[in-house]
């Protein structure tokens, strides 16, 4: 399936893809990545750079840093921030700083507000821990528009396992708006996967509510749920959205296998 998905013709299967490729370190795959160093998505490109560079491979990083200070797009250099963060090269910072200052007048607001929470996880991963009042601040959504840097900010928390949060993050699993609903399905499923992140894996009944949702990136993100949570349970499932008709579906359903089958290596090693 990452075969397929590094030579899907949607720009954000490949790039999930080539993500994925470097997250799990599969050095077996590094040659199908190369040719996405040539891509014409500046997403590919970039996510292309860090699955080699994870593996261990000889890469050029420098478009890395062009792609953060000069892309016209805040989503390009949002998806950067977060790959230097995975990376892991504290040289990066003042790299980060650096676009942190960077003034974008076309760009949206929300937009910039989910840059900047990019920005702040990647320095967190990097060692500086004060950026974290920056993510949490994002936790409590005054408006409907803010709820995307809300669900951001979920996903980071569990990503810099950030335990300081854990009351705050079940609180808004349960929490209801002023017309009696629940948080968005990307609120909720974020809250699952970040408290499992950090040992707390009982957010599987909230995953298996949106199983059958119709929008393919609400399954990908419950495929993520699964993967997260890593039970015998969780793998039975994921093998179900191996088949999904969407292909984003079907690398985050692969990505949670990986996931499921290194968690349950490790417990037999041990």
């Amino acid at each position: 399936f990452l075969i397929k998905g590094l030579r899907d013709e949607n720009l954000g299967v490949r790039a999930t893809a080539a993500v994925v490729v470097g997250k799990a370190n599969l050095r077996n795959l590094s040659a199908a990545l190369r040719p996405l160093l040539k891509d014409s998505s500046d997403f590919v490109r970039a996510s292309a750079i860090f699955g080699l560079a994870k593996c261990g491979e000889d890469v050029d990083r420098s478009p890395l840093a062009s792609l953060l200070l000069s892309d016209p797009s805040v989503r390009v250099r949002s998806q950067v921030a977060f790959l230097l963060g995975e990376l892991g090269d504290k040289s990066a910072l003042g790299l980060l700083h650096e676009a942190a200052r960077i003034s974008m007048p076309r760009a949206g607001t929300a937009e910039m507000r989910l840059l900047q929470l990019q920005l702040a996880e990647a320095m967190v991963k990097l060692g500086e821990d004060d950026q974290i009042a920056t993510i949490r601040a994002a936790l409590y959504p005054s408006r409907p528009e803010d709820l995307e840097a809300t669900a951001l900010a979920v996903q980071i928390i569990g990503q810099v396992k950030d335990r300081g949060s854990i009351d705050e993050l079940i609180y808004l699993s349960a929490r209801n708006d002023e017309q009696g609903h629940k948080m968005p399905a990307e609120v909720r499923l974020g809250v699952a996967a970040a408290l499992a992140r950090m040992g707390l894996k009982e957010g599987g009944f909230i995953a298996d509510e949106y199983a059958a949702n119709t929008f393919p990136p609400i399954r990908a993100q419950v495929a993520f749920v699964y993967g997260e949570i890593g039970r015998p349970e969780s793998l039975a499932k994921l093998e179900e959205f191996m088949a999904d008709p969407d292909p984003m579906v079907r690398v985050a359903a692969a990505a949670g296998v990986l996931k499921c089958t290194a968690a349950a290596g490790m417990k037999l090693a041990g």
